[in-house]
């Protein structure tokens, strides 16, 4: 609890609940490494704060393995992260999940991470509920879902990613009422056998709304799409998976000044 500056990397092979209103100050690449269960319940008014303790970014905050199954996030902020390079691991978002299971994220802000692909990371990971987060100006991707299943994101927002809003890889994912705006690249991008399920939400200016490639297949339900500059592409990319992707649209609005449907 309380103020906590963080001047090299703390990794805890133990339980941690962390109490409402903590806020960690954290120094120049320092990491924060969970290998255990974590209950950090902030509070609307109260809530649990990562952020530099400088001008530079500090590194990643991290579950990583199976004992860390269980663990829950409710209001947190993330501010001005990166990701980290070791000798094991790679992580290459400021809030990773990486070989875990059972976690609950909620009410949660990220804001402005650095130099690495991704806000937030989830790799090798299952029963996932992700709900009420919102992402702003992603260095990469805002969500990055590698080789996971059973991955919920729901009432979500994403703002201005300098890549993709979602980009999904061998996972099977359920997307609900989601906003993702400004995207530079894809809103949703669904690639390498994944599965995604997506329903009442909006994509709206983005380069492309929804990219589904290479075996993938995309469920797409009471969904605006609105002035991105190109709707939905369905695409082979890499050659291993041996055909390209299959978008299904019910009920859904396309609104542009031009709908481009791409395919190739």
């Amino acid at each position: 609890s309380g103020k906590i500056i963080v001047s090299e990397d703390l990794i805890f092979e133990e339980p941690v609940k962390i109490m409402p209103g903590t806020v960690f100050l954290l120094d120049k690449k320092v990491n924060i490494i969970f290998k255990n269960k974590v209950e950090a319940l902030g509070k609307k008014d109260d809530k649990i704060i990562f952020k530099a303790y400088s001008k530079d970014p500090w590194g990643t905050v991290a579950l990583l393995g199976k004992n860390s199954s269980d663990s829950k996030f409710n209001f947190i902020e993330f501010y001005d992260g990166s990701g980290n390079f070791s000798e094991q691991f790679t992580f290459t978002s400021m809030f990773s999940l990486h070989n875990t299971s059972n976690i609950e994220l909620k009410n949660i802000n990220f804001k402005n991470n650095h130099y690495f692909d991704d806000m937030l990371h989830v790799i090798y990971s299952s029963d996932i509920k992700m709900d009420n987060l919102s992402f702003f100006n992603a260095f990469g991707d805002a969500i990055d879902i590698d080789v996971c299943n059973n991955i919920v994101i729901s009432n979500s927002s994403f703002f201005n990613s300098n890549n993709d809003g979602i980009d999904l890889m061998e996972s099977n994912v359920d997307i609900f009422n989601v906003n993702i705006v400004n995207s530079a690249d894809k809103a949703i991008s669904i690639g390498e056998a994944s599965i995604a399920k997506l329903n009442n939400s909006t994509l709206e200016k983005n380069k492309i709304a929804i990219a589904v490639k290479d075996k993938s297949k995309a469920l797409i339900k009471k969904v605006n799409f609105l002035n991105n500059e190109s709707q939905i592409a369905a695409y082979k990319k890499n050659l291993q998976y041996g055909s390209g992707g299959e978008a299904k649209v019910d009920k859904s609005i396309f609104n542009s000044k031009e709908n481009k449907f791409l395919s190739f």
